[in-house]
């Protein structure tokens, strides 16, 4: 009895210790179970572009003021003149002569502008991130941001003529030498002004940082440092 309780007892701690390697060996092969992939995130696309439409949009309206008075006290160099000296005096002066209104001269191309820009931008960089560019690669986020400034620099040069009309209709008939003839014509109103350098084919006035082309039908006066 004592011999067979001994190999009883020994039996059973083996059979423990087999079913506990055994218990642990499935425990080791069990496969380690990963959280499931989270589900692809919308297209922040059109949401952030809008908001920073809205945002920029609000921006543009509030510096406009200050961007019409730093255009007029550059344009007042070709004349000499000393017309706006001052920020507040400027203000002023613009209150006294155009009221409101002449604090947003040049807004609705400038607003334009910006605004395509914008979503010119941002649908050309969202197309080449999705589609041009595979994912995984080491320098992901630099070619990235590469690609956003390239299609900046595109769209900047798209909309480039509603800059140019802004700038122009800034200092349209301002009482400044710079914004009168015969240095710049009368325009209307800005589609008068876009419609008359369309036809001129001036569009891209000064969109060049080396090279400056020569308005059409006129030439340059020595003598008076101006296009005639």
């Amino acid at each position: 009895r004592v011999f067979s309780g001994v190999v009883r007892r020994v039996l059973g701690c083996e059979r423990g210790s087999v079913q506990h390697r055994h218990h642990r060996g499935l425990y080791l092969l069990r496969p380690c179970r990963l959280p499931p992939p989270a589900p692809p995130p919308d297209s922040p696309f059109l949401p952030q572009t809008s908001r920073e439409m809205v945002a920029r949009s609000a921006a543009t309206l509030i510096t406009h003021p200050f961007h019409v008075i730093t255009l007029r006290c550059m344009v007042q160099f070709i004349g000499r003149e000393t017309k706006y000296s001052g920020t507040l005096s400027a203000f002023a002066t613009i209150y006294r002569e155009e009221g409101v209104l002449g604090f947003f001269a040049g807004l609705i191309p400038r607003l334009l502008g910006d605004i395509l820009s914008l979503w010119l931008c941002n649908m050309l960089a969202y197309l080449i991130n999705t589609y041009a560019l595979e994912n995984g690669v080491s320098t992901m986020a630099e070619m990235k941001s590469y690609s956003q400034a390239v299609t900046g620099f595109f769209a900047s040069m798209l909309t480039y003529p509603f800059v140019l009309v802004s700038n122009l209709m800034a200092v349209n008939n301002c009482g400044l030498a710079g914004g009168l003839l015969p240095y710049a014509p009368t325009y209307s109103s800005w589609l008068d002004c876009w419609s008359q350098l369309h036809r001129e084919g001036n569009m891209s006035r000064g969109n060049s940082l080396f090279f400056r082309k020569v308005p059409a039908g006129k030439r340059y006066v020595w003598e008076e440092r101006r296009f005639r």
